[in-house]
């Protein structure tokens, strides 16, 4: 726990801000929107005709979006072809991610609705993979098990790893403070929501969309460490 808090006391203002306090807030603020059972504020975080229009789902898409222009970035910047690799790699599969969070295009077009709808549709795939069958659970399954190796384990193991490109990975400690903040953001709607304390807002199974938020929010820290915090750390 030392290296965590040394690494907490140099953090600025800023960093606290963009790190845990605005994060907070803002999904503090989406949970009171969203059981506070006035139709009004519900359907901004949730809409009853569909819950991909709402500030919740869309917030995750600007996030993904925003990890896509920092990879694009990195692999502009950096004169590194191992670096290169892998930022065109993560910016890749983030695109991916990206496309299959909007359903590739079909939220929109059924929020465009009429001979529009019809006519994108057909452009657009039946189903994304990650709506089919379990893949959407053990999609979830892993992330959480990266998010605990990653940003909660490896910070406190650095002192032992030796290798210099996994010394360039490992996130700082700090970062503990976002997944910890994810893993929160999972268990507090599902417990107001099973202990019967408010009336669910329209989520139902889906009520961890708020971890997902954050969940993106972490990954995007992370490559904001690796791009501009540890670059000089490259070997």
């Amino acid at each position: 726990m030392k290296i965590f808090w040394n690494d907490i006391k140099k953090m600025s203002t800023k960093e606290h801000s963009y790190y845990w306090i605005v994060p907070s807030v803002l999904m503090s603020v989406f949970m009171i929107f969203y059981f506070s059972e006035v139709p009004p504020l519900v359907s901004l975080i949730c809409p009853p005709a569909n819950r991909e229009w709402g500030l919740l789902e869309n917030l995750q898409l600007v996030i993904i979006f925003c990890i896509l222009l920092l990879s694009i970035y990195a692999f502009l910047k950096t004169t590194n072809i191992i670096q290169k690799l892998g930022f065109i790699v993560i910016g890749c599969f983030t695109l991916f991610i990206f496309l299959e969070e909007m359903d590739y295009g079909k939220h929109f077009a059924q929020l465009i609705g009429g001979q529009t709808e019809s006519y994108l549709m057909q452009y657009i795939p039946d189903k994304s993979i990650h709506g089919q069958g379990n893949n959407a659970i053990n999609f979830k399954r892993i992330v959480k098990i990266m998010i605990i190796l990653i940003f909660i384990i490896s910070p406190f193991l650095k002192s032992r790893i030796k290798n210099p490109y996994l010394q360039y990975l490992i996130p700082q400690a700090r970062i503990a403070i976002v997944a910890v903040l994810t893993i929160v953001v999972l268990y507090v709607p599902r417990y107001i929501v099973e202990s019967g304390l408010r009336k669910d807002g329209g989520l139902g199974r889906n009520i961890a969309e708020f971890s997902e938020v954050m969940m993106y929010y972490v990954f995007l820290i992370y490559l904001y460490q690796l791009v501009f915090v540890k670059q000089h750390k490259w070997p």
